[in-house]
């Protein structure tokens, strides 16, 4: 190309330029006293290193960053109606030499590639951690239009060489979750459900949990509690067999209003630790809330004794059900999930809850209903209501004095057993397949009923079958 065709495609380019600028640029000249600050604290700058850095010095109230450095972003920030979402375009700019507009009213990019932001004008550095964190768990956690301008609260924040912890919760305390930022990282959770209880003045209850790459414990602490320590067992063999164990110990942050959190490392906690939360009373005492205490022993599987952690998950289960006269009959925990099982006797009322296993023991499936008066025949088992959600699902019933296990096995070929005390009896699952007639309308995560022509088979004490039949109809 010649050099007249070289210089008429840099002034192509440079009209091009000039006119999308120029769409940008405020109606009014900058104000010159402003523009005069701006080129003398970048002269200064300059004068002082050769260069000026990303944020270089004020003058006249307003800050004169470099364009030039490949290290300078302008974002310009756009803000959905509901003030919820942030869309970041980040732009480097590299033009010395141009006399440049820029796009609002206390904004302006003058001589010299410089961008000089007046404290009026809009605020185009990035968003906090803490901010990013919010948006991040805004679009995760809140369906659109479901709350217009959430309100998050920091209940903790901590800088880490690696990345930014964050802990935030709704003001409700029915949304919360914690946010791992940092350069070649990125970690989210979510908790989500009924508002926390209440603690005890001498109780600490989890509001969630997190193991992972970045882990997060966080709950309440009552009154009288003046310091809340983590601790964690585990065993330094893959598969369980060495009796040695590693553990480690904590403490918590603990704020002004009874919040308490810790945050720990990659590799710091794994995710089959035994945890163990810690109160230290006003009275020098402690007391100790297993995590896994809000289930059950190890031996039994099962569980229906009090303690905070317990009284927590029932009451994720149904609110205010133990004030109604109900008691747990069946609770069942296999892996990260669980059964909770309340019946209020005088009414024969039941709510059931398939649930997650940690806190804050959200709930995948809720049935709830009216028992039948009395139990079965002695040699008889019946279904009473199933419910899903998705793949997950529970299916209540009641039995005989004579049986001794229930077995389900549904259309699509699931074998279940179901857990059974006291002639209540309930099948479950967290990943179950489709019912029905095997048609693709059927999977679960669609809406099928796993349930649908299911077949009981009942047993005696002695393991001998005693009776079958479906489940309904």
């Amino acid at each position: 190309m010649t050099d007249d065709g070289a210089d008429t495609t840099g002034q192509r380019h440079g009209q091009r330029l000039e006119q999308r600028l120029g769409r940008l640029a405020p109606a009014e000249a900058p104000d010159p006293a402003r523009l005069a600050a701006a080129r003398t604290a970048l002269q200064a700058a300059i004068d002082h290193d050769g260069s000026a850095g990303p944020r270089g010095p004020a003058g006249g109230g307003a800050h004169v960053v470099d364009l030039v450095d490949d290290r300078v972003r302008v974002d310009l920030v756009d803000h959905a109606e509901d003030g919820r979402r942030r869309t970041t375009r980040h732009h480097t700019a590299r033009h010395r030499g141009a006399v440049l507009g820029a796009a609002a009213a206390g904004v302006g990019v003058v001589a010299a590639g410089v961008l000089l932001v007046s404290p009026a004008g809009p605020d185009l550095t990035p968003a906090s951690p803490v901010q990013t964190c919010a948006d991040l768990l805004t679009a995760e956690a809140i369906p659109g239009g479901l709350v217009a301008e959430p309100q998050w609260r920091t209940i903790a924040h901590e800088r880490w060489s690696a990345a930014d912890l964050t802990l935030l919760s709704l003001a409700d305390g029915r949304i919360a979750g914690f946010c791992a930022l940092g350069e070649g990282t990125s970690t989210t959770a979510v908790w989500s459900g009924t508002a926390p209880a209440a603690s005890g003045p001498q109780e600490v209850v989890p509001r969630g949990t997190e193991l992972g790459e970045w882990s997060a414990l966080w709950g309440t602490a009552g009154a009288e509690v003046d310091a809340v320590e983590v601790t964690a067992e585990w065993s330094d063999d893959p598969d369980g067999s060495v009796t040695s164990t590693q553990g480690m110990q904590a403490e918590a942050r603990l704020t002004d209003d009874g919040y308490w959190s810790a945050f720990f490392g990659p590799g710091d906690l794994p995710e089959d630790a035994v945890v163990t939360l810690v109160a230290r009373l006003a009275d020098g005492s402690t007391r100790s809330f297993p995590l896994d205490a809000a289930w059950a022993d190890a031996d039994s599987g099962t569980s229906t004794g009090t303690s905070a952690l317990a009284d927590a998950r029932r009451a994720a289960c149904a609110p205010g059900a133990g004030t109604a006269g109900s008691r747990p009959v069946l609770e069942v925990r296999r892996g990260d999930h669980g059964v909770t099982f309340l019946v209020s006797p005088g009414s024969r009322q039941f709510v059931l809850c398939l649930q997650e296993a940690d806190a804050p023991y959200g709930r995948l499936v809720e049935t709830s209903g009216r028992l039948p008066a009395g139990r079965p025949a002695p040699a008889e088992a019946t279904a009473v209501v199933g419910g899903a959600s998705g793949p997950a699902a529970a299916l209540v019933g009641v039995a005989g004095t004579n049986v001794g296990r229930v077995q389900v096995t549904t259309a699509a070929g699931a074998r279940i057993e179901a857990d059974l005390v006291d002639g209540h009896w309930v099948a479950w699952g967290a990943d179950l397949p489709a019912g029905g007639d095997g048609d693709a309308e059927d999977d679960p995560a669609d809406g099928g009923d796993p349930w649908e022509g299911a077949v009981l088979t009942w047993f005696g004490a002695n393991g001998a079958e005693i009776g079958s039949g479906p489940a309904f109809g």
